[in-house]
């Protein structure tokens, strides 16, 4: 349950990050809405990674109580004011002030369960945060796209509240109860101390960044870009709904699959002998991708099938991942693998759209073709992926 405070953060994140700026946007800028969109959301992606490298860098300096209790009533605030109707540059400001804050809270709040939890705590918080957080992706376009104002949105930012309360409950009472790991000592007013210094990262590390940065690369832009493709390459009508229950289609099996994941794997994480789940995550992705080219049955169910998979593979790549990072920050003291490993999706987002936007630029032909050319960079992303995966698993043992 101490998880479930994720669910909520999340919810609000999803919302405040993605969907209530478009729909700002589509009334007040409806003739620049994609390029004012596009310009957002890149800047805030580098807002949320400014606030992750911050709390890394001058977190330590702030405990676990002041951050949630400082920390949250501002992003609250920050949230409150997208809805404001303020306009455009001032919306700017709010947006990027949110998205600093946001990360910077997670990150806090995340390395702080890390450090203060014993093994079981720990590894449970891995599994059930993203989890959670898949969730949020399935309910929080929806809700935000009809609910945005009055009621029902200060009935979300009382819900976190009590979440908050309750997840400090909880957490107050892990870090009263001492630390299981290596080299860390918790106090109930300070926070963790730690004894020995922040461990740089390992090549074993930089191969599993490299290998997760590339996977995400391919989610991303898969994602992004399943309305058009489901438009340009399949001709069905109505691509934004289509492509709506594609996306919701996605998340479903990703959480069902982090919850078959989480069920069978019941031990504490470990490195090695994880080879079957990583067959299982590159397999189910790169199917699913290759499906959704080859158009075997021009029908929604087969979109929506050859989808599954790629959710399937997202599901376990979360749980997986985010094990082992947790499992070394935890063990052996390397906060900064956390910290990179919660601006990957930033900054993976970041480069391959920015190449897609460069790919379309030069690509003055048929839509048709250009899909193509995505379809070769997902490609080489791909044995990006695959070679890096490798290298990781050959450096496991020299760890």
């Amino acid at each position: 349950m101490r998880s479930f405070f994720f669910f909520f953060f999340w919810f609000l994140w999803i919302g405040g990050a993605n969907v209530i700026p478009q729909t700002y946007f589509l009334a007040v800028a409806p003739e620049y809405k994609e390029q004012l969109v596009t310009l957002l959301l890149m800047l805030g992606s580098l807002a949320s990674i400014a606030g992750i490298v911050w709390e890394t860098k001058l977190g330590k300096y702030i405990s676990l109580q002041a951050a949630l209790y400082v920390g949250l009533p501002l992003v609250v605030i920050s949230f409150g004011l997208l809805f404001s109707g303020l306009s455009v540059v001032p919306y700017f400001g709010f947006y990027l002030c949110f998205r600093f804050l946001s990360c910077a809270l997670y990150q806090k709040l995340d390395a702080g369960i890390c450090h203060h939890a014993d093994i079981q705590v720990s590894d449970n918080h891995a599994k059930h945060s993203m989890i959670f957080m898949l969730v949020a992706v399935c309910l929080a376009p929806v809700f935000f796209a009809f609910y945005q104002h009055g009621v029902v949105v200060s009935g979300v930012v009382i819900l976190l509240a009590f979440a908050a309360a309750f997840y400090y409950r909880n957490i107050a009472s892990v870090i009263g109860a001492g630390v299981v790991g290596a080299g860390i000592t918790a106090t109930s007013d300070n926070g963790a101390k730690e004894n020995t210094k922040n461990i740089p990262l390992h090549l074993s590390d930089k191969y599993f960044l490299i290998y997760s940065g590339a996977y995400l690369a391919v989610v991303f832009l898969t994602s992004s870009l399943l309305v058009y493709f489901i438009r340009d390459f399949y001709g069905f009508k109505s691509p934004v709904k289509l492509g709506g229950l594609v996306m919701l289609v996605i998340s479903l099996a990703a959480v069902v699959s982090c919850l078959l994941y989480g069920r069978f794997r019941q031990s504490p994480f470990r490195d090695s002998g994880c080879v079957w789940v990583q067959v299982i995550i590159l397999a189910a992705m790169s199917v699913g991708v290759v499906l959704l080219y080859l158009k075997l049955v021009p029908s929604f169910m087969y979109v929506a099938a050859s989808a599954s998979l790629m959710g399937i593979s997202y599901g376990v790549f979360v749980v997986f991942t985010r094990s082992l990072v947790v499992h070394r920050a935890r063990d052996c003291g390397r906060t900064t693998l956390l910290a990179w490993y919660n601006m990957l999706p930033f900054i993976s987002s970041i480069a391959i759209f920015a190449a897609a936007g460069g790919l379309k630029l030069i690509i003055a032909s048929s839509a048709y073709s250009y899909y193509w050319c995505i379809a070769a960079v997902l490609a080489v992303v791909g044995v990006i992926a695959l070679i890096a995966l490798i290298a990781f698993n050959r450096n496991i043992e020299k760890y």
